[in-house]
């Protein structure tokens, strides 16, 4: 009986140290699900030359450094990334842009280098960061559809041992084609530092749509459309549905391209290619070019095309960049030989990806001015406010919000600004003699 009891507690004893082994196991295996944030990367200084070396730029993040540096070779230059004198990366060959962005939570960081030239953004560097320490992860050959700023683009997750791409926007761009972010998973592999892409794309369905006299198919897959037409095609791997239409008076031609790529079983518009040329007896008096890109929650079928007109443009943003919204404003490049006023949206685009700072300020206050004078006052004045909020001493400012308000036959507050500006001049020890001769007679 003694044995019986002994048997069965060593048996109970055998049993919960197991278990409490197992527990024990399985309690080191620590599960990761966490955001990574997004935190600013501060520019200290450009072109220098620091121990002999010669940089482009140096940037901080975190309580590390980093340095850019060109290097030329025979078809061109590339540029070299350093961190504490040593060389951690090469970006790609003659790539202009070398913008960072940092992103990281409590385990790790995570540093991407903006790479393209003038024609876009080809992709991104990345680099791991481990509190001192920086490795090189690779390239990948990813942006955005809308030209989005990276942060706006993307977010990330760490996800155990793998870092998860979140893709903000409805498609993305990869290896030149538009892909929908429902159809490829991207992610890094922490522990052998490789990019992972994946395709999640199964479809081969076919999609119907009826234009003019024509009703078509067509299929992103096989990259078949029937029936042929030359106003229909597939470019890369967009839908290219072409619009061209005349007006008499004056006599217009104008040209539309629209854009589509696949989006589940249907077809989603990401850009349109609008130009129009004017004709006055024959002579070419004006040339405009724009591509137009639609906001995030548009919808927008190839049925609309039969009907869709000039006017169903300001529905869209163009894509531009401050330099080329100076140029159409202002009529100063032969690219853009007609003045056009900016929209409020396309301002707000331009003010969201090139903020109000001592860097930008002169070409917002110049596109500020040339709106008015393309008797946009209300426009003008949008800008002009936000300058003035931020620099309320900038004198040609108060003078072109002046002429604005002036505009608008608001002549009260028009009044006072000219007094602000007129003041401005005076205390800042300006030459007086410059003042225009209207604000001293719309003073009185």
């Amino acid at each position: 009986m003694r044995t019986l009891i002994l048997l069965i507690f060593f048996t109970f004893a055998v049993h919960n140290c197991k278990d409490y082994k197992r527990e024990k196991i399985e309690s080191k295996k620590t599960i990761i699900h966490e955001e990574l944030t997004f935190s600013p990367v501060t520019e200290i200084k450009k072109d220098f030359t620091l121990q002999g070396k010669s940089y482009k730029y140096e940037y901080k993040f975190d309580k590390n450094i980093i340095r850019i540096a060109a290097k030329n070779y025979d078809g061109g230059f590339y540029n070299e990334v350093y961190s504490n004198n040593s060389l951690i990366g090469k970006l790609q060959k003659n790539s202009w842009s070398c913008t960072p962005y940092y992103y990281k939570n409590k385990n790790l960081g995570l540093l991407f280098i903006e790479e393209g030239d003038e024609s876009g953004i080809w992709g991104y560097s990345i680099f791991l960061v481990k509190e001192k320490e920086i490795k090189e992860v690779g390239f990948i050959d990813i942006s955005s559809t809308q030209d989005s700023p990276l942060n706006k683009f993307l977010s990330f997750t760490q996800e155990n041992n793998f870092i998860i791409f979140n893709f903000l926007e409805p498609q993305f761009f990869s290896n030149q084609k538009t892909i929908n972010k429902s159809d490829q998973t991207v992610k890094i592999d922490l522990s052998t530092l490789k990019i992972i892409k994946s395709s999640n794309n199964n479809t081969n369905s076919n999609i119907a749509f009826s234009l003019k006299d024509y009703n078509y198919t067509i299929n992103f897959t096989t990259k078949s459309i029937v029936p042929k037409t030359d106003d229909v095609y597939f470019e890369n791997n967009f839908l290219v549905i072409k619009k061209t239409a005349e007006e008499n008076t004056p006599h217009n031609l104008l040209t539309y391209k629209y854009y589509f790529v696949s989006a589940s079983n249907t077809v989603q518009l990401s850009k349109i290619n609008f130009s129009k040329e004017t004709y006055v007896e024959q002579d070419d008096i004006c040339k405009l070019s724009y591509t137009y890109l639609p906001n995030n929650n548009s919808t927008f079928s190839p049925e609309e095309i039969n009907t869709f007109t000039e006017k169903d443009l300001d529905m869209y943003i163009r894509k531009l960049d401050l330099k080329q919204a100076l140029d159409i404003v202002s009529k100063i490049n032969k690219d853009y030989q007609c003045t056009s006023s900016l929209t409020e949206n396309e301002i707000n685009q331009l003010l969201k990806q090139y903020p109000l700072n001592e860097k930008t300020v002169n070409d917002y206050n110049n596109i500020a001015y040339y709106q008015e004078q393309n008797k946009d006052y209300k426009s003008s004045i949008s800008i002009l406010d936000k300058i003035l909020s931020q620099y309320p001493d900038r004198v040609v400012a108060w003078l072109n919000y002046a002429d604005a308000k002036w505009g608008l036959n608001n002549k009260q507050e028009s009044k006072e600004a000219y007094i602000k500006y007129y003041n401005l001049m005076n205390s800042q020890s300006k030459d007086m003699s410059r003042v225009p001769q209207r604000v001293r007679d719309r003073m009185k």
